[in-house]
């Protein structure tokens, strides 16, 4: 029988405990001792000059480098037809002699990219979730984990986060059976000291019980994917409620637009920050107290790759995970440059994947559009959908005779980006559509083009 049907048909307090038990075992995993040493080593850099952090990250990717051809199918071939001489990578610019590769590739042919020496590790399994059957698996590491989360540790203990915390988490696991209509809406994992937020239940009519959870456990630490607190904030906004307890405020797994930011701001008395990172853990930025998103240049090594005049898009080289090393790995995410001249680079802004752009007739691909529903204080939700014939539906969620002036403040500001050529309606949805993984893209587009 499937695992789930049995924890489906649970009572409230047994879920609990499979869910602590379950929180227990990613503690471990997580939050082990080599997490320790992990978060130790990386503090330690902090004060750290650029020639410094890259002379170490130099260290690594040699050695990472010398491991990938010794004992990986894919980079075996490559040097050794492209005349490549491993111990000749020292750093970014020599890494370049090998070439970019892509999800595509790896699902093509995942054993290529797997180490010999993989099953001697302390091997975890993982997968990305993928927003159009695009997901894929693959062997990682705890090692690799213990790294990752280190990262991000490193920047939260300086938002006043600590490891002893209780957090309300909103994300994408299905703790709460669908059928479900009375609360609780959440499960708790003690070892993690999380409750954890169903993503599955947050109407309108069910958010009093989220607000009342959250306001009497007095949550210091509010985390998850931006759109799903987002529906919180704006219902608390819509009558009056804020909260006076919370310190911080995390998202990740999506982009933080400055809708959701000035929403979330105003309910939960914090401004929320971003941490940014994939499966793939071949790159790592976040968000520093003074609001700077700054590469971790001691976890991976990021490249940025010129798109236009989109930004850049991001191709990095996982530093940990020796059990399927990815090396000059294409993200597909785009982002914006700051200042590049300090020990760790700057990302002005995260504007997402390369394919969440609107397209024009002549070809121009138009992003960062999130100012569109900036001051649009009755929308709920809102998302940009494109179809085929180039045509956009500003879908929202909200209540429509509410709305009519934000409407035409969100036409306006659509209108002073794209010009008016294309043909926009407005479409009101009790939900707006999310990936299986509950992800919502701002923008959905279905033009096909040529690329």
């Amino acid at each position: 029988m499937n695992l789930m049907n049995v924890y489906d048909k649970l009572p409230v307090f047994a879920q609990n405990m499979a869910f602590s038990y379950m929180g227990g075992r990613i503690q471990r995993t997580r939050f082990g001792e080599g997490f320790r040493k992990r978060l130790a080593e990386f503090e330690s850099h902090d004060e750290w000059s650029r020639d410094q952090l890259v002379a170490w990250r130099n260290e690594r990717l040699h050695e990472i480098v010398a491991h990938c051809y010794e004992t990986v199918p894919y980079y075996r071939s490559v040097m050794d037809e492209g005349g490549i001489d491993p111990a000749s990578i020292k750093d970014d610019e020599s890494l370049k002699a090998l070439p970019v590769i892509t999800k595509a590739d790896v699902k093509a042919n995942p054993s290529a990219f797997v180490s010999s020496k993989a099953k001697d590790m302390n091997i975890i399994h993982v997968h990305t979730s993928g927003t159009t059957g695009s997901g894929f698996q693959f062997d990682s590491t705890v090692d690799c984990q213990q790294a990752q989360f280190a990262c991000f540790w490193r920047y939260y203990r300086t938002h006043g986060l600590d490891l002893g915390m209780w957090q309300a988490q909103f994300s994408s696991r299905q703790v709460v059976p669908q059928r479900i209509c009375n609360p609780p809406f959440w499960r708790i994992d003690k070892p993690g000291r999380r409750y954890y937020m169903s993503a599955f239940h947050e109407s309108p009519s069910n958010m009093r019980a989220y607000y009342d959870v959250i306001r009497e456990n007095r949550f210091p630490w509010i985390s998850g994917y931006p759109s799903l607190m987002v529906l919180l904030a704006q219902w608390m906004n819509e009558r009056g409620l804020s909260f006076d307890f919370v310190k911080a405020v995390t998202c990740g797994a999506e982009n933080l637009v400055e809708h959701q930011v000035d929403a979330m701001e105003r309910a939960f008395g914090v401004r929320p920050v971003q941490t940014y990172g994939q499966t793939e853990n071949v790159a790592i930025f976040s968000q520093a107290p003074d609001g700077k998103i700054l590469v971790d240049e001691d976890f991976s090594v990021v490249e940025w790759h010129p798109e236009a005049e989109r930004g850049f898009r991001v191709v990095g080289s996982c530093l940990f995970n020796y059990a399927t090393p990815l090396l000059r790995y294409d993200t597909g995410d785009i982002v914006q440059l700051g200042d590049q001249t300090g020990p760790r680079r700057e990302v002005a802004s995260i504007d997402g994947r390369c394919e969440d752009y609107v397209h024009m007739p002549d070809g121009t691909k138009i992003g960062k559009l999130d100012h569109v529903f900036k001051d649009t204080p009755h929308f709920q939700e809102a998302q940009i959908y494109q179809a085929t014939d180039y045509s956009l539906r500003l879908r929202v969620v909200g209540e429509p005779r509410l709305c009519v002036e934000d409407e035409k403040t969100a036409l306006a500001a659509l209108r002073a980006s794209i010009g008016s050529d294309l043909p926009v309606r407005f479409e009101y949805l009790s939900e707006l559509p999310r990936s299986r993984s509950r992800k919502l893209r701002f923008v959905i587009s279905d033009v096909v083009t040529n690329e």
